[in-house]
C-alpha cells in the first residue's frame, strides 16, 4: 500500500513537473521586447557566408560605378576595369588571410603571364603558327606548376594573362575588334595591352 501511495505520488509530481516546464517554455515568446524580437528575425545576417556576400556584392558594385558613370566611363574602360572587377571577385575569400594570400600569388601570375605575352608577340611578331605553338609551350608549363607545384591561382593566372594579352594582340591585328584603338589598332602595342591587364589585376 505504501509503495503504490508513493508511485501515485511521484507520477501526480512528474507530471506537474512536465507542465510548468512547457508553460515556462511558451511564455517567453509574449514577453520578448520589440529589439529582441528584431534581433532574432535578423539572425540570418549573422551568419559568415551572408555577412561575406553582402560585403563582396557591395565591393563589386563599388568597383564598377565608374563604368555607369559618363565622366568617369572612358578612363574605366582605358584602363579595362572589367578585368579589374573580374580579379576582384576570384580573389575575395572568406578571411583577410585567405584573400591576401591568393591575391598575391595571383598578382605575381599576372605579371609574368604579362612577361611572356610580350615575349612571345615579340618573337613571333604576329605570326599565328608561332603564337599557337608558344601556347601549347605555355599550357605545358602552367600546368606544371599547377599540378605538380600545387599553385593553383599562380599557374591559372598565368596563362590567362597570356591569352588575354598575347591573343587580343592577334585579334586586334587581324581586324577583329573595334572600337580599340587605345591600344594601337590592327597595329597593337603589346606592352600597352599588357600593362593595362596589369594595372587591372591590381587595382581589383
Amino acid at each position: 500500500m505504501g509503495s503504490e501511495e508513493t508511485e501515485i505520488r511521484s507520477h501526480i509530481s512528474s507530471s506537474r513537473e512536465r507542465k510548468t516546464a512547457s508553460h515556462s517554455v511558451g511564455a517567453p515568446h509574449s514577453t520578448w521586447s520589440p529589439r529582441y524580437r528584431l534581433w532574432m528575425a535578423l539572425r540570418l545576417f549573422r551568419r559568415e557566408d551572408v555577412k561575406y556576400a553582402i560585403k563582396v556584392g557591395i565591393g563589386a558594385a563599388l568597383y564598377a560605378l565608374p563604368s555607369f558613370l559618363a565622366t568617369t566611363r572612358p578612363f574605366y574602360q582605358h584602363w579595362r576595369g572589367e578585368w579589374g572587377l573580374l580579379s576582384y571577385m576570384l580573389v575575395c575569400a572568406m578571411t583577410i588571410g585567405a584573400s591576401n594570400t591568393t591575391g598575391w600569388s595571383r598578382f605575381l601570375g599576372t605579371c609574368i603571364g604579362a612577361l611572356c605575352a610580350i615575349a612571345s608577340w615579340t618573337v613571333s611578331g604576329g605570326n599565328a603558327y608561332l603564337l599557337a605553338f608558344f601556347g601549347w609551350i605555355m599550357s605545358l608549363c602552367t600546368a606544371f606548376i599547377i599540378v605538380a607545384k600545387g599553385k593553383g591561382p599562380m599557374g591559372r593566372f598565368i596563362m590567362l594573362t597570356y591569352n588575354l594579352s598575347a591573343l587580343y594582340a592577334y585579334s586586334l591585328s587581324v581586324k577583329d575588334l573595334d572600337n580599340d584603338d587605345d591600344e594601337g589598332g590592327v597595329n597593337p602595342v603589346i606592352t600597352d595591352i599588357a600593362l593595362h591587364r596589369v594595372v587591372a589585376v591590381l587595382s581589383g
